[in-house]
């Protein structure tokens, strides 16, 4: 079977977008050269033949730097590329023989000329227009934003950085903490009475451990009308600590040990992976299931068996 290969034509509009980019570099590159050689031979004083056979060296390497470089390039196999690797790895590198090569010159440079650039850098990084978007964002936001600049503006940026990851992590622990909910569900009328479920929503974290207090109280479970099931709804749960996950355990085990039953439903994810991993599903086993109505069911069957166990 023969294979026909079609070849994809490059749009005449991408060549001249190159070719204009490309053509910018050349002119610069041109003019530079055009005064370079005078330069060598009525400033610096170097001798014509000196000159030439500089440039003759230089030709001579950069020919075979070239084809060793690409031969490398293209034998280059990475997720970034072929390229893209080789210009990370030369940029700092780059960067840092201009810096070393240059820095003796800047005792030169008039210090009007540095204080200059040093205020126009300076007023670049103020990023000003988010001052003007300030009232748009939330308290936490701001906050963080001005604690941030002023302490650049007054220490030093590495204070600045340091304090603003603690003031935005602060706030970050605060917000997910107002965002966790742990709701009794009494808006349900299909649910037997003896069943309590427990809605949690957000991520129970050693922050927001608190939250759990009401539904797994000692007392709760010892009071007259302690529930013969409980059903935790893990659904809208995002993540669980081993904080929460050990103050669940704990809660299960004080459940079973009074002859009641314990169901958690709808854990997916990281909820489900660190029940996993504190061996909850094992512990739990049946009354483990992935959704609040399957749960429901359960909970049903559940406490009908607790009811005839009960002696008359």
């Amino acid at each position: 079977m023969e294979t026909v290969e079609t070849k994809k034509k490059v749009p005449l509009l991408n060549k001249i977008a190159y070719g204009v980019g490309t053509g910018g570099g050349c002119v610069f590159n041109q003019i530079a050269a055009a005064f370079l050689l005078q330069y060598y031979t009525d400033t610096a004083l170097i001798s014509a033949g000196a000159i030439a056979t500089m440039f003759l060296v230089c030709r001579i390497f950069d020919g075979i730097s070239d084809l060793i470089m690409g031969g490398i390039v293209d034998k280059t196999n990475t997720k970034l590329g072929k390229a893209r690797p080789w210009l990370i790895a030369s940029g700092p590198l780059t960067l840092l023989g201009i810096v070393l090569a240059a820095a003796p010159l800047a005792a030169n440079i008039p210090l009007c000329a540095l204080s200059a650039i040093l205020l126009f850098v300076a007023f670049n990084m103020g990023n000003w227009r988010e001052f003007v978007r300030l009232r748009q964002f939330t308290m936490s936001y701001k906050a963080t934003l001005l604690a941030t600049f002023f302490l650049t503006v007054i220490f030093d940026l590495t204070v600045a950085v340091e304090v603003g990851l603690g003031v935005a992590a602060l706030f970050f622990l605060y917000r997910i903490n107002t965002l966790t909910k742990v709701i009794k569900e009494e808006n349900r009328t299909d649910i037997p009475k003896g069943i309590d479920i427990w809605n949690l929503e957000g991520a129970l974290f050693f922050g927001s451990v608190s939250k759990l207090e009401e539904a797994t109280s000692p007392k709760y479970m010892v009071a007259e009308d302690a529930p013969d099931v409980v059903i935790f709804d893990f659904t809208n749960l995002m993540s669980i600590d081993n904080s929460a996950g050990d103050i669940i355990e704990g809660f299960q085990q004080n459940v079973v040990a009074r002859g009641k039953v314990f169901i958690i439903a709808g854990a997916t994810d990281f909820p489900l992976r660190q029940l996993q991993r504190l061996r909850m599903d094992q512990r739990l086993g049946k009354y483990m299931v992935p959704d609040l109505e399957s749960a429901i069911e359960l909970a049903k069957e559940a406490q009908a068996e607790i009811q005839a166990a009960k002696p008359a």
